[in-house]
């Protein structure tokens, strides 16, 4: 006779919380990563638009 295959919930269980962990993990590194590259560059668009204002009009020219 074959003998019934048992499946042990538990370790699948925690297979799936520790897969829902990382995937958590990286969802978060992700959103951190995104909002520091969007900061950076509203950082340096705010910067080149002070500085745009801040130049004497015959000097716009060269500035670019």
């Amino acid at each position: 006779m074959k003998e019934k295959k048992v499946i042990d919930y538990t370790r699948t269980y925690r297979r799936i919380e520790a897969d829902k962990k990382k995937c958590i993990l990286y969802i978060v590194i992700l959103l951190l990563l995104g909002f520091l590259l969007m900061w950076t560059q509203i950082d340096d668009l705010t910067r080149w638009i002070l500085f745009y204002k801040r130049t004497p009009k015959e000097n716009k020219c060269q500035s670019l």
